[in-house]
């Protein structure tokens, strides 16, 4: 279904039954990276949605973290849900955190996985880039995501999907080029160090040890800001596999119950 905000039409899926959990990706993801959300999360209602700039959302010209922020609000809305618990993966917990920051009574709790309070240097050197070059035809989609896919997994995931005689996955369908970039400079536009939600809103940052796209540094940070609880995940990089801390997230959603 979609949820609309002014003149922006954001897909969103619903599956599922119980508290919400509502999951927003990083950049360069769809609503597709939480596919296996209802098998991990039985008892619960998963909620995603794809951002501006990617997926079946339908938007124009240049936008904001606040403009997704708030596209995840309008999606809570169309979907009658007073408040939820939420997961934001990378560029998806900035969205959460900004969105919790103006709207503090819509969240239950937060979960952010590779979180920060500013992208690394390195990381927006990388990043525009490949996407600068992509716009300009210098480059095509697969090149972009092997380059991400390098910095984002494990050497142990390569060294398992070696073994098993395949290549790291790749995105099935073609993306806009412009939607990715202006993804990218959403977040670097934004003053993440002002984006501090509130202490009534539970939190946890969960980090991968290996993560070389935004190091542990920047997790630990975030949660010594937040007055969060940490956990850092020692086999883990950037893009951590949901079942990696379903079980960690879901015992602390339970600390937050409805009431």
């Amino acid at each position: 279904m979609y949820a609309e905000n002014g003149e922006t039409r954001i897909y969103c899926e619903s599956k599922g039954d119980g508290e919400a959990i509502l999951f927003i990706s990083g950049l360069g993801a769809d609503h597709g990276f939480w596919s296996r959300s209802t098998e991990l999360f039985p008892g619960y209602r998963s909620v995603s949605m794809d951002n501006r700039g990617i997926g079946n959302t339908v938007s124009s010209g240049a936008f904001s973290i606040s403009d997704m922020a708030e596209d995840a609000i309008a999606v809570m809305d169309a979907l009658d849900l007073d408040r939820v618990h939420v997961i934001g993966w990378s560029m998806g917990s900035i969205i959460a955190r900004k969105a919790a920051t103006v709207h503090p009574d819509r969240f239950r709790d937060m979960v952010l996985v590779g979180s920060y309070l500013e992208r690394p240097a390195r990381t927006r050197y990388l990043l525009r880039g490949l996407f600068d070059s992509l716009c300009e035809g210098r480059t095509d989609q697969n090149t972009v995501f092997r380059t991400i896919n390098a910095f984002c997994l494990t050497e142990a995931r390569f060294r398992r999907y070696e073994s098993q005689g395949r290549d790291a996955p790749l995105p099935s369908e073609m993306f806009d080029p412009e939607g990715l970039r202006m993804q990218m400079e959403a977040g670097d536009s934004e003053d993440l160090c002002d984006v501090q939600v509130p202490r009534s809103v539970p939190a946890l940052v969960i980090h991968g040890a290996q993560d070389i796209m935004v190091p542990p540094s920047e997790g630990r940070r975030t949660a010594v800001a937040m007055g969060a609880e940490y956990v850092e995940l020692p086999d883990q990089g950037h893009r951590i596999p949901l079942s990696a801390y379903s079980q960690i997230a879901d015992r602390f959603f339970r600390t937050h119950p409805a009431g």
